[in-house]
């Protein structure tokens, strides 16, 4: 099997060397003629320049020789001038031809030398105008390529522009379902707090602490020059917070019912109760909405508050001790659900001791409360011990 392979392939070689000769085979060809034909004509020319040399060589033995040199030859023969000079001229005639041949075939040769040129420019011209047009060519696929480039990369930037606006919308409908998710778990469950959300209960909680710690304090002094005890000053600061609180509930929860009116029931011109369960994508807007507006909300009843308290106007403790008051209770107000403030237990009632903390002594039995207790809602988990102070024992 090898050899036979070995031996096709011989074949197929010599098959394909027994071809036509090339045009560059011919040209040499040609060529080679030819330099043989000038090679003829230069062997003629030497001929020729011999003969005449000879016919000179003659003429001049036959002058300077014969005739001056020779006494026998002084008066030759009238045969033998004839053929000396018939000699002398055939060789020269011979020589001339030779040469006139070898002068035309320069010429030929000259002249073919220039028909050549000629065809070499214009196949000069020829491969330049090819050139040319393969430039051309060239230069068209090169734009027709570049404008496929470009009107690619305007596809692909179509693309990623489309990629990022849906990517973007995905997430807002992300975020939005993340939002409508988080406040449905969010809606009575307050449990679950807002850790963005700078007044959270447990911040409230502790903002209502330093209340008590620092304005409750303040104001508590500025009433030492009205000859009241210390219980009835300290009384009159719950008592004060206590209306506030239940003002702040009273206005939180009448807000609530116009905003919730409003959306569900736009035509009824007056507050009603409501008598429906509100659903909570409602409900939890409108306590975002009191929530976001309850600046505004804590400067109106800021004002009724103090229209209250006319007999505080030059003490700016207690007026600083009263716009704290109104803005912790409005923001606990508009809790979900709203945080609620322990007032009691009532005087000489025995007190829980988890709930509250003694003021100044210690005992069971509650002789009066100093500050209320806050828990997460109704019923809910304490947040902050209130303060109480106890019967002595």
């Amino acid at each position: 099997m090898y050899m036979e392979r070995q031996f096709r392939k011989r074949m197929q070689s010599s098959k394909s060397t027994e071809v036509e000769p090339k045009e560059s085979d011919e040209t040499k060809l040609i060529e080679g003629t030819k330099r043989r034909e000038l090679k003829w004509h230069m062997c003629r020319l030497c001929l020729a320049c011999k003969l005449t040399c000879i016919g000179w060589v003659i003429l001049a033995y036959y002058v300077c020789v014969e005739k001056w040199f020779c006494k026998e030859l002084e008066n030759p023969s009238f045969e033998f001038n004839v053929t000396m000079l018939t000699l002398n001229s055939v060789c020269v005639v011979f020589g001339a031809a030779y040469f006139c041949s070898i002068v035309l075939y320069i010429i030929e040769k000259r002249r073919h030398n220039q028909d050549k040129l000629s065809e070499f420019q214009s196949e000069l011209d020829h491969l330049k105008e090819e050139l040319r047009m393969k430039d051309d060519t060239l230069k068209r696929e090169q734009l027709h390529l570049e404008q496929r480039i470009e009107e690619e990369r305007v596809a692909r930037q179509t693309a990623e522009a489309r990629f990022e606006m849906e990517k973007t919308e995905k997430e807002k409908a992300l975020t939005r379902l993340s939002a409508y998710a988080g406040e449905k778990l969010r809606l009575n469950n307050p449990g679950l707090a807002d850790l963005s959300d700078e007044n959270r209960p447990n911040k409230l909680a502790e903002k209502f602490s330093e209340l008590y710690d620092n304005d409750w304090t303040d104001a508590l002094e500025s009433l030492a020059d009205t000859n009241q005890t210390e219980e009835s000053q300290t009384q009159e600061l719950l008592h004060m917070l206590q209306d506030i609180y239940d003002c702040c509930l009273e206005f939180a929860e009448r807000q609530r019912t116009r905003f919730i009116l409003d959306i569900t029931k736009p035509s009824t011109l007056k507050d009603e109760p409501l008598d429906t369960d509100v659903p909570g994508r409602i409900l939890s807007k409108v306590i975002d909405l009191q929530k976001q507006t309850a600046s505004d909300a804590i400067a109106d009843i800021r004002n009724y508050v103090l229209a209250k308290k006319e007999n505080f106007t030059n003490n700016t403790s207690m007026q600083k001790y009263l716009d704290r008051c109104t803005e912790y209770c409005w923001i606990m107000a508009i809790q979900d659900p709203p945080m609620m403030l322990d007032f009691s237990p009532a005087q000489n009632e025995e007190f829980d001791k988890e709930i509250f903390r003694c003021y100044t002594r210690n005992g069971e039995n509650v002789e009066f409360v100093v500050w209320p207790a806050v828990f997460l809602y109704k019923d809910g988990p304490l947040v902050t011990k209130g303060v109480l102070q106890p019967i002595a024992k």
